[in-house]
């Protein structure tokens, strides 16, 4: 059942003895050098040095030896197993399927064992491995005490111990990975496993290792742990009757959250090394974070963004054989490298949508605790529901909710907790591709929001966001991302919220109706205006939806087959992301310059006309950038009108269809371009129509009269704008890049070429000509529609013909 995510996925984030390694490399990694390319890196390493540590098959060892590391050798080879499949290795590997079937031939009762082994055969094709599956099933759900909780082994008879919280994550696991193999576990079980770690919750809301402790005898694991269990059991129990609005997590769940948020830290998983680690297990503690943040979507714990600090500090850690170090001395660097790899593995999904989160109210009663009249009635006509429904746990609404029925520390963004979630899941099933989601605050800068090309902001109420907010959402929009709104019941307070903040973005009375045969209802599934909407759109893309129907009530209830909302959404993803869904969360475009002081310098120029001549104001910046980071160039940028163009070495022209040149300002572009200047046209977006007036613009700089001296003629392999050859840190760009929108139109080719038109003056390219996009490739969009190159190719081949008119 590989690639597809389960309503219980989460509880793969729980528990389990084992570390998560960190990594060692030569650069060390920062939040901000974080890349896929490195996590790869340490994923590959790590691979080889599992299968460097093969299993002793002969048993001759066993029974000298009962620590932890040959109690449970089979558990713990089990978790290697178990991160190598998610890994993407094949169980048809021979070291690897000799590991796996030696796994399978013990029969011990130990739960940690059992619960290992169940996660890794949730990796393998049931209708070959069923048998075994059922056998970890029925000894689970038999060894389970009646209490809920699991106890360290179990060989049969009575069942009335209370269990402790540590074995009680491991059966809690192994459960789940028998629900994602593919065989049912009964509800009657969760509902006890439910019960049980509302029970074994402390006072100050956190969890240890026993039952109800005292104030103080938490730590921050195994309460990451218990938090994780909650929001699945709430979900999967009672998530489909939270269709109200308003209708909140358990008090236990937020007592736990509360707690998680005020003790998180990272210090002790920087510090790396051997040895106990100061009483934490830091791998298994920030898989464990990482599942809780895969669970309830949030970013950040304690004003810390945990993955892309963990992550880096994770792979800070990764030793040169690619191992990582022993967390704990009961512990093996066998473990800390399975549960790193888990991790990493986790790290590589695509973040389908982040949903915003905010603080403001609409009422200042609310954030007293009291509440409006309008939700007065509303929790007066929801007495009728159970309280089972609404907490699980036996709490009162009430006690559950607090007396207003919000929590006021969520302000309006969170009514439909399950939205998202639920989309999540439908999106890894519908593309057979593990996705996760996230929730952001306006205050992450850019280059953390772009993650999710889709920002997904949810309410009833006010929206205030400050000026800083507000400019980190522009930023985001500049990058390519797509923000989409819903106002929860279509009220009043919340229709007004979003059109100030789509006027606060855009300017007055920004928001357009839509006709049926847009194209966001036909990127995939074709929907015909079944969800309407309004946008705020240019000329390459939608930067802002508005539902004008409250699609979160049917995401909430999950009614995957009754409601458009899940294909709608699905459709909006596969169009800011050109269809591209295994975009992982650091796969995008974005780029942000690391490089502060570079040694070259280029002066560029934006060239104004009386159009929009500057459709994508992020392109030039990302070009700079760029070169920056990959050619210590000083891209200096100016925007400017034509006849103002002097010492620039490289000027760019573009439209997306209007606006022409004077006959004085084409004059003024010859000149300079005699003079050494280099210039680029492209048609923004690719449209016959910008392409008709890019070719204008540039027969209006060189008139027919002078085409014979001064022929456009297509790029050749031997020109060093394309092979780079000759060229100080050039790019060999001969093979060019498409992207799927363009190659669906034209068709593949065996050996594609770029679509490129060069002018030479004096035996040098001094005018490329694109009839395709250029601009929006530049700026890093990725939208379908937009015919053209793929970012990448893009500015390899701009930073070609910038790096030759710096030799200049």
């Amino acid at each position: 059942m590989r690639g597809t995510t389960s309503i219980l996925a989460v509880l793969a984030l729980l528990a389990s003895l084992a570390p998560t390694a960190g990594a060692q490399t030569d650069e060390r990694v920062t939040a901000e050098n974080l890349s896929m390319d490195k996590i790869n890196a340490a994923i590959e390493a790590g691979v080889d040095g599992l299968y460097e540590m093969q299993p002793d098959m002969t048993f001759k060892r066993a029974q000298h030896h009962y620590g932890h590391r040959w109690k449970h050798r089979f558990g713990h080879h089990a978790v290697a197993s178990w991160a190598l499949l998610q890994a993407g290795e094949s169980y048809q590997n021979p070291p690897l399927y000799k590991r796996i079937n030696w796994v399978l031939s013990s029969d011990k009762g130990f739960t940690y064992d059992r619960a290992m082994r169940a996660q890794m055969l949730a990796e393998l094709p049931l209708r070959r491995w069923a048998p075994w599956v059922e056998r970890e099933r029925s000894w689970l759900t038999k060894a389970m005490q009646k209490s809920g909780g699991f106890i360290s082994s179990w060989t049969g008879g009575p069942n009335d111990k209370t269990g402790d919280n540590a074995n009680s994550l491991y059966g809690v696991l192994g459960l789940w990975g028998i629900q994602r193999s593919g065989k049912a576990v009964p509800n009657k079980v969760w509902r006890r496993i439910d019960e049980y770690w509302r029970m074994a919750q402390n006072q100050d809301g956190s969890w240890g290792l026993t039952p109800k402790g005292e104030t103080g005898t938490g730590s921050v694991p195994m309460t990451a742990g218990g938090v994780a269990v909650l929001n699945v059991t709430e979900r999967y129990l009672y998530g489909q009757q939270k269709t109200a609005l308003n209708k909140r997590s358990s008090r236990h769940l937020r007592r736990g959250m509360e707690y998680l948020d005020e003790n998180f830290s990272l210090e002790k998983l920087r510090k790396g090394g051997g040895g106990a680690g100061g009483g934490i297990d830091r791998y298994y503690y920030m898989w464990t974070v990482q599942r809780v943040g895969h669970a309830t979507g949030l970013r950040t714990f304690n004003s810390i963004d945990w993955f892309r600090e963990g992550t880096a500090a994770i792979l800070n850690q990764q030793r040169r054989d690619g191992l990582w170090p022993r967390s704990q001395m009961m512990h093996s660097r066998l473990l800390s490298t399975a549960f790193s790899l888990l991790y990493l593995s986790g790290a590589k999904q695509p973040v389908g949508l982040a949903k915003v989160r905010f603080n403001e109210l609409t009422d200042p009663e609310l954030a007293a605790g009291g509440e409006s009249e309008e939700e007065a009635g509303n929790r007066e006509g929801e007495k009728g529901e159970s309280s089972e429904a609404g907490d699980g746990g036996g709490a009162s609404e009430k006690e559950r909710s607090g007396a207003s029925g919000r929590n006021p520390q969520d302000g309006y963004w969170n009514n439909y907790p399950y939205d998202i979630w639920n989309f999540t899941d439908y999106a890894s099933d519908a593309y057979e591709y593990p996705m996760t989601w996230q929730v952001v605050d306006l205050d992450q800068p850019p280059y953390t929001l772009i993650e999710s090309p889709l920002l997904y902001l949810s309410t009833d109420g006010r929206i205030n966001p400050s000026e800083k907010q507000i400019a980190n959402l522009k930023g985001f929009i500049r990058a390519g991302g797509l923000l989409v709104c819903n106002v929860d019941k279509r009220k009043g307070a919340g229709v007004r919220a979003v059109r100030g903040l789509a006027e606060r973005l855009f300017g007055e009375k920004p928001l357009e109706k839509i006709g049926r045969d847009h194209r966001l209802y036909h990127v995939h599934h074709h929907l015909g205006g079944q969800v309407p909407m309004r946008v705020v759109e240019d000329d390459l893309r939608v930067k802002m939806i508005v539902f004008t129907r409250d699609v979160g009530e049917s995401l909430q209830a999950n009614k995957v087959n009754t409601s458009p909302a899940f294909r709608m959404l699905s459709n909006l993803y596969l169009y800011a992301t050109g269809k591209n869904f295994r975009r992982g969360r650091l796969e995008n475009e974005h780029l942000v310059q690391t490089n502060d002081d570079p040694r070259r310098r280029l002066r560029a120029a934006r060239i104004r006309h009386n159009g929009t001549f500057n459709p994508a104001p992020g392109a030039l910046a990302q070009l700079k950038a760029f070169l920056a980071n990959n050619n210590d160039v000083d891209m200096r940028v100016e925007t400017v009108e034509p006849t103002e163009l002097g010492p620039h070495d490289i000027a760019f022209l573009t439209t997306t269809g209007d606006g022409a040149l004077t006959d004085e300002g084409a004059q003024a572009v010859r000149r300079w371009l005699r003079d050494g200047g280099t210039l680029w046209i492209d048609a923004a977006g690719g449209s016959r129509t910008a392409a008709k007036a890019a070719n204008a613009m540039r027969r209006a700089i060189l008139p027919p009269d002078m085409s014979s001296s001064y022929a456009a003629v297509p790029v050749n392999a031997q020109q060093r704008i394309v092979n780079g050859r000759g060229v100080r840190g050039g790019y060999d760009v001969r093979r060019a890049q498409y992207r799927l929108y363009t190659l669906t139109r034209r068709g593949p080719t065996e050996n594609p070429r770029p679509g490129l038109e060069v002018v030479s003056l004096r035996d040098r390219p001094a005018i490329l000509f694109s009839r395709e996009d250029v601009t929006a490739a530049l700026a890093g969009f990725e939208h379908w529609g937009i015919n053209g190159y793929e970012p990448g190719y893009a500015r390899r081949l701009v930073a070609n013909s910038c790096l030759i008119a710096a030799l200049r």
